[in-house]
């Protein structure tokens, strides 16, 4: 566990949009605050060592077992990251921690997509569901 001494005294929070090859996006059930029991896209606080494209493939890999491959970055907004990146493997004996209730892979268009965070269609719509 990391200690509250590693995270930015403005924290950064980074967002991973990841895409597997069937075009489903990978979704996480929130099991902790905010929004528990809410669908959202898997990310979190960047820590100060890291650049905020480590900190979205750790997050992803922490909350779904997923390797990403052929990230980039779509947007900063304020100080939130979002990343677009691409399956390269999940670990399918990975268990998520408690923070995370449920994995699943869902179509860009469905409502649970941005159902914790609504700003998030912005996002998709902007750069995927044109």
């Amino acid at each position: 566990m990391i200690g509250t001494e590693h995270i930015l005294a403005e924290p950064e929070t980074v967002v991973g949009i990841i895409l597997n090859a069937e075009g489903l996006v990978a979704m996480i059930k929130r099991n902790c605050p905010p929004m528990v029991g809410k669908w959202a896209l898997p990310g979190g606080e960047r820590w100060e060592w890291e650049t905020p494209l480590a900190a979205m493939e750790r997050e992803v890999w922490e909350e779904t077992g997923i390797v990403v491959q052929k990230s980039s970055l779509l947007m900063k907004e304020g100080s939130i990251y979002y990343f677009l990146g691409y399956e390269l493997h999940r670990d399918e004996r990975f268990h998520p921690d408690f923070e995370v209730e449920q994995f699943q892979y869902m179509k860009l268009q469905d409502p649970r997509v941005t159902e914790a965070y609504p700003e998030n269609q912005n996002i998709l719509d902007k750069f995927l569901l044109l």
